[in-house]
């Protein structure tokens, strides 16, 4: 995915990774990200492979893996990349289930480092992330802006605390710390991938189709006693493939249709099925149904429209959950864009302007209001209407 990042992600520190609780696309098709609801994983690949689960979960500290010292042959072509880089566990996870998973094309960000990475130490692949302007770029995209300047403005600033505001520290308020693990299937075992090791955790044996059981407990006692959790499993997106299959459907249907009205069936027939065979993929879903529907049609021995009208049934199961895809996709659209917009600068002139003509009831002093930052002063009128 292409993202234009902020002016403001553009003019700030070029090393600096903002704090996002959910991660962007990389251009990797037909695999999406979905939050789950349940710990039941039981039918969670009945619409297609699970890459990975992402768990979220407040952060705590965890004694160092046993073994984390010795050497595992299984790890061997394990991607797995150490945190080095405030922040940036969620791209981290992300990007871990990603260069893994069985995907046929990754797009070119994504090749392009682990081509660059291979054979490299987790440390150094790790460092190699952190130092990827256009990882980061993807990142602090989805980071709030005003987030972005607060954080390096307490950064640049840090050293001239005071210890007056220190002895008042009990009236800050500390945002939860959220850190993200993987679990993914890889070399015949369940494997744990947590950035803050250095090296990833064999779980146990498993095969493809029992993974997912294999995963639960673990997912349950890291998700235990938490108040807050998430998990979002990477998993085969079925999106395009019902698009083609719907429009395979509904072009042969439409043609179905003519040639029962048709005077001079046969030849039609033919001709529309020659065409089929010609444009069509024998891999293709409800190949085999179509073709043979056609060659009943040009034979003319036996009754079709059964057949047909169970094609038909099935075109308008698919054209519904096309429709719904799209749906959800736009939402996810919508959300992501509220998610990149700074709402700061609109906030901060709604709320000054609102105290200024008395409309808010607060017990801050002129003075106080006055250090607000507000936009350039209206030469006019104040007691004019607001523009829109």
């Amino acid at each position: 995915m292409n993202t234009e990042p902020s002016a403001l992600n553009r003019t700030a520190d070029k090393n600096y990774w903002g704090l996002v609780t959910s991660d962007p696309e990389y251009g990797v098709k037909d695999t999406k990200a979905e939050e789950l609801f349940s710990l039941d994983f039981e039918h969670l690949e009945d619409e297609g492979p699970v890459h990975g689960l992402i768990v979220i979960t407040e952060f705590t500290e965890e004694p160092l893996i046993e073994g984390y010292d010795k050497v595992d042959e299984d790890e061997d072509d394990i991607i797995f990349s150490a945190q080095v880089v405030t922040n940036a566990c969620g791209t981290l996870a992300l990007i871990g289930v990603l260069l893994n998973a069985d995907i046929s094309e990754r797009g070119e960000i994504l090749n392009n480092f682990l081509e660059f990475t291979r054979g490299f130490s987790p440390i150094n692949r790790g460092l190699c992330l952190g130092n990827s302007d256009e990882i980061r770029r993807i990142h602090n995209a989805y980071a709030p802006a005003h987030q972005i300047a607060e954080e390096l403005l307490t950064n640049n600033t840090a050293a001239t605390v005071t210890t007056a505001a220190v002895a008042d520290s009990d009236s800050m308020k500390y945002e939860t710390d959220y850190h993200y693990v993987t679990y993914i299937f890889k070399n015949g075992f369940l494997w744990e991938m947590n950035g803050l090791d250095n090296r990833p955790k064999k779980i146990c044996p498993c095969t493809k189709q029992d993974w997912l059981t294999k995963a639960e407990p673990s997912v349950q006692r890291r998700m235990a006693d938490k108040t807050n959790a998430s998990i979002i499993a990477i998993k085969h997106d079925q999106y395009s493939f019902l698009v083609a299959e719907n429009a395979l459907l509904k072009t042969n249907l439409t043609k179905f249709d003519k040639i029962f009205k048709s005077k001079i069936p046969t030849k039609k027939a033919e001709n529309y099925a020659r065409q089929f065979k010609a444009d069509t993929s024998p891999g293709a879903v409800n190949h085999e149904a179509i073709n043979t529907v056609w060659d009943d049609l040009i034979i003319g021995n036996k009754p079709v429209k059964p057949r047909v009208d169970m094609l038909r049934e099935r075109q308008n199961q698919l054209e519904s959950r096309v429709k719904m895809e799209e749906e959800n996709r736009l939402t996810s659209s919508q959300n992501i864009c509220r998610q990149k917009f700074d709402y700061s600068p609109f906030l901060t002139s709604l709320i000054s302007k609102a105290y200024k003509r008395k409309l808010l009831d607060d017990d801050e002093s002129e003075e106080e209001l006055e250090k607000l930052p507000t936009p350039k002063r209206r030469k006019n009128n104040k007691n004019q209407p607001i523009k829109a």
